[in-house]
């Protein structure tokens, strides 16, 4: 489902890629040779080519002069090169992260223009060529922590096309706060229960993913390869969760960057690491009957209805009286208690708060890590 996002080769990096399960993606900017010999190395994978344009990335003009543009822009890279290679491409790129929560309704509608023109020529003037038949169109890219509204979706579901999303995981000195799934790395599942309570259905494509801000920064994962691999398997099992749940419409995504050192030094992955990330990749989906029964059907543990919790937690280790006494505090304000700590963060709850009680000020932050980390999502608080 991971796999790796190429500005320029680097030394060994088909290594890798034979290492990656089926299904996993490989990118490139502007490389059609490279989708290609990956797809070699690898017939397993898919495949998606961005091409660089962003000094063309205007809006204006409404629907007519967007279909100028489209053209335009799909004119400056299928050529000769991309039609050779075409049989090994599978997906291509519009436009890069245009849309912004910050954005007035008069920019994003000439956004949607734009949406609405390049799907119709790609979809009437170049799908319709039986070499270029196969490809699918990834739409808006947008930028992690930012919404692509209902109408967006709607056109890309009435052209077969792909939604894209960067699912940058957040990172806070090595670990990933409860906040990250529902704000970042997931907010896509947000965007899609809104789909589909009007009943579109999309399927999504990452199309960068990686630690926000970079996961060599010291203060993220220092360049920690095991480290950046648990963030992985947190973002892997979420997904695959909701996959699940959702027929599968979360295609896969790509790790932001390989082969650009000097610009995205923070963001760098290259080898040994290419294939440790690879080899975890493909265990990890090897090992799916051990995550999630073969005949889940997705009800597993989710609740009739959507409802605010507040578990208490009295530690066994607490005495006697002490027990006692939270217990009667809890009855006597109607709220849950009980011993276990997972119990006050398991379930698909969207509100869910784990009230912790007598935790050591010094203590405090290790509990908010642990929750983050085993049950994103729950909220925190500590009472003395």
């Amino acid at each position: 489902m991971i796999g790796f996002h190429f500005q320029k080769t680097v030394p060994a990096w088909p290594d890798a890629v034979r290492q990656l399960p089926a299904g996993a993606w490989v990118k490139s900017l502007d490389l059609p040779d490279l989708l290609t010999e990956a797809k070699q190395t690898n017939p397993g994978i898919k495949t998606v080519l961005r091409h660089w344009y962003d000094k063309g990335q205007q809006f204006d003009g409404g629907y007519a002069g967007n279909v100028k543009r489209a053209r335009k822009f799909f004119a400056s890279f299928i050529n000769k090169d991309f039609r050779r290679n075409a049989a090994n491409i599978d997906a291509v790129e519009e436009f890069n992260e245009y849309l912004s929560n910050s954005q007035s309704p008069a920019e994003k509608q000439a956004r949607l223009d734009w949406l609405q023109a390049v799907n119709d020529v790609w979809t009437k003037e170049y799908r319709s060529q039986s070499d270029l038949a196969h490809i699918r169109l990834v739409c808006c890219n947008t930028a992690v922590g930012n919404d692509i509204p209902l109408d967006f979706a709607r056109v890309v579901a009435q052209h077969g096309a792909i939604l894209g999303y960067h699912a940058y995981t957040t990172v806070d000195n090595g670990r990933i706060p409860p906040h990250d799934w529902p704000d970042f790395s997931g907010r896509w599942t947000r965007m899609d229960d809104a789909y589909r309570a009007q009943h579109i259905y999309v399927e999504w494509l990452f199309t960068e993913m990686g630690a926000y801000e970079g996961w060599n920064l010291r203060h993220i994962y220092n360049g920690n390869v095991d480290k950046y691999i648990q963030m992985f398997d947190y973002w892997l099992r979420h997904t695959t969760t909701w996959n699940q749940q959702h027929d599968g419409r979360a295609l896969g995504g790509v790790i932001f960057t390989t082969g650009a050192p000097r610009l995205w030094p923070q963001f760098e992955l290259h080898q040994p690491d290419m294939n440790q990330i690879a080899a975890f990749v493909n265990q990890f989906m090897t090992s799916l009957p051990d995550i999630l029964p073969p005949d889940f059907d997705g009800r597993l543990g989710l609740p009739r209805e959507q409802y605010e919790r507040e578990y208490w937690v009295v530690p066994a280790s607490l005495p006697r009286d002490r027990q006692e006494e939270l217990y009667r505090l809890a009855a006597q304000a109607n709220k849950t208690a009980g011993p276990s700590y997972d119990d006050a963060g398991i379930g698909a709850l969207e509100k869910k708060t784990a009230v912790l009680w007598d935790i050591p000020p010094e203590k405090e932050a290790e509990f908010k890590e642990w929750y983050g980390r085993h049950y994103p999502g729950t909220k925190t608080i500590f009472r003395p």
